[in-house]
Order: structure tokens, then C-alpha cells, then sequence
């Protein structure tokens, strides 16, 4: 699971008395590409000890990026093509995971499934060359996106494991760069998509792909009221920071606004766990015997304080 939030669950259906003006308890900010804001039912929160457990799957996190994708651009976020393959390697960019949140390995150390960022690395690096490799029959150019998208990660929070020649880091970007340089000249030869293989652009979509799969993992982890999204992509070679601050309600205020819609909603789906458990059976009963709940964020402009 991208995790399990811990959360007040009444909290998550309303605000109560709170108005959409108001902000809730601050929590603190936090740098969305920092490797600790990265967690994974593979999503923990620990708000309140003894409050229910909210888990949202890595796959539904990523769901919700594919949403983001999908209402990107304005006149000073360009769009980009091709649009189809993009928002398919965003909503998709997780289905690696889709076996592992059906069989969630029990943590002893909190009675839940481990957290994403809590898997051993070599496991790791295999469920993301899974989904790169589930990704390939559907569409090669969403899969090199992701496979780009994936060493980025690897090189940026893996990188002391990377230096290893024989480490699961090196392994992993050793067979994605030949993977890499097969579907570059392979893509370079389709007249739809030979000119979007550039290196400029494959960057500027690799990018992409890397704001709205941390800004969707930020807001179903809830962690901060208030977080900065550094490096956001206006155009090839070209970008800004972002601020982002979550109103009560799940409102989302984005400021600069980088999308087509005046306001829109954006939603993933989170099962209520009756955690923690003594036993992964147990754990894995839990799961499939939980409420589901539909979260849904309200993405809006920011508006002066």
C-alpha cells in the first residue's frame, strides 16, 4: 500500500465545525521530493494513537496521479503529447505493486503492512521493473516514462546503493538503460511517436510524471497543511516551484495554478483497517473484510490569505 493513514475517520468524511477558510492544526512542511515524505497500504499516517487506520493502495495513489495528468496545462504550464501515453505511464506508473497489495507482507514492528519505503531495496527495484515490464505489452511509450521516472528515483534516493556494482540500485539501472536505448530506437522509428523520443522531451515528460506522482503520494499521506513542490516543468528546459496548501474539507489550493479546469476533483479509493494485527493472516483477513471509502480532493487557485 502506498499506506496507511491513521487518521480520525470522521475527520476524513467532514471537518465538522471547521469552515473551508480556516486551516486545521498545522502539521509540519515539507520538501515533497525529500526521501522521507516518501512513504507506501503500503500509505501510513499516524496521526492519533488509537485512531482507525485509513489504508490507500500504491495503485490507487497513483490513480489519482493519472487524474492530475489528465487536466495538466494551461498557458504558462504547456501541454504535452503524446497525451494519451502520458496519462496512461501516470495512472499506471504503480501497477508493479498490484500483487503486493493483494498479499501485503505483515511488519512486526507496527501489526500493518509494510510501508513501501520500508521494503527491502532489492524487492523494491523488482516491483518497479515488474510494472515497467506489465507496462510493455500495453504501451512502450508509457513504459519508458516510467522506466526514466524510476532510475530518477533510484539515482536521487538510492545513490549510495547505486555506487555498489554489484547492488540491486546498479542492477536495476543497468537493465533499464539497455530497456531505455531499445525503446528509444524502436519509438524513433513509429512516425507518431518518433518525434517525442527526444532527449529534451523524454526529460521534460519523465518530469512531469515525477510532480503528479509526489504531489498525489503528499496529499494521501496528509502529512503537511502546507508543502513546496520545487522544480515544476512549464515547458522543456524551463521550471517553477509550487506551493500547495490543503484547506479542512480536502480542499486543495495550488498556487502557481498548472491546470486546464478553473477547479476540479480529483479522488482515490482507501479501505478503514481494524489494525494492528497479531498475524499477517490476520492482517490479510482485515483487509479483505474492511469499509471502503472513497477520498476526494477539491483542487482549486489559491486564494489570499
Amino acid at each position: 500500500m502506498i499506506g496507511l493513514l491513521q487518521a480520525d475517520c470522521s475527520n476524513l468524511m467532514s471537518s465538522g465545525s471547521r469552515t473551508a477558510g480556516q486551516l486545521s492544526k498545522p502539521l509540519p512542511t515539507v520538501d515533497l521530493l525529500a526521501p522521507e515524505s516518501c512513504l507506501l497500504y503500503s500509505l501510513y499516517m499516524i496521526l492519533q494513537q488509537g485512531d482507525p487506520i485509513v489504508a490507500i493502495s500504491q495503485p490507487s495513489h497513483s490513480w489519482l496521479s493519472g487524474q492530475l495528468a489528465r487536466v495538466w496545462g494551461n498557458d504558462q504550464f504547456n501541454p504535452f503529447e503524446p497525451f494519451e501515453p502520458i496519462c496512461l505511464a501516470a495512472e499506471q506508473h504503480d501497477v508493479g505493486f498490484l500483487g503486493w497489495e493483494r498479499e501485503p507482507v505483515l511488519d512486526p514492528q507496527t501489526g500493518l503492512p509494510y510501508n513501501f519505503d520500508c521494503l527491502p531495496e532489492a524487492m523494491h527495484f523488482d516491483l518497479w521493473a515488474r510494472g515497467i515490464s506489465e507496462l510493455k505489452p500495453v504501451c512502450w511509450y508509457s513504459a519508458l516514462i516510467v522506466s526514466l521516472h524510476f532510475c530518477d528515483l533510484c539515482q536521487r534516493f538510492h545513490h549510495a546503493s547505486a555506487k555498489d556494482p554489484k547492488s540491486a540500485a546498479t542492477r536495476f539501472l543497468r537493465e533499464q538503460t539497455r530497456f531505455q536505448e531499445t525503446a528509444v530506437a524502436q519509438l524513433s522509428r513509429d512516425p507518431e511517436l518518433k518525434s517525442a523520443v527526444t532527449t529534451e522531451l523524454l526529460e521534460f515528460h519523465r518530469a512531469l510524471l515525477g510532480v503528479w506522482d509526489f504531489l498525489s503520494l503528499q496529499l494521501c499521506r496528509g502529512r503537511a497543511d502546507h508543502f513546496r513542490v520545487p522544480a515544476v516543468p512549464l515547458e522543456a528546459n524551463k521550471s517553477c516551484d509550487m506551493t500547495v496548501r490543503v484547506r479542512p474539507n480536502r480542499i486543495v489550493e495550488v498556487d502557481p495554478w498548472p491546470f486546464q479546469a478553473e477547479s476540479f476533483d480529483g479522488q482515490c479509493e482507501a479501505r478503514i483497517l481494524k489494525g494492528p494485527f497479531v498475524d499477517e493472516a490476520q492482517m490479510r483477513s482485515g483487509l479483505e473484510e474492511s469499509d471502503q471509502i472513497m477520498l476526494v480532493f477539491h483542487f482549486a487557485p489559491a486564494k489570499a490569505d
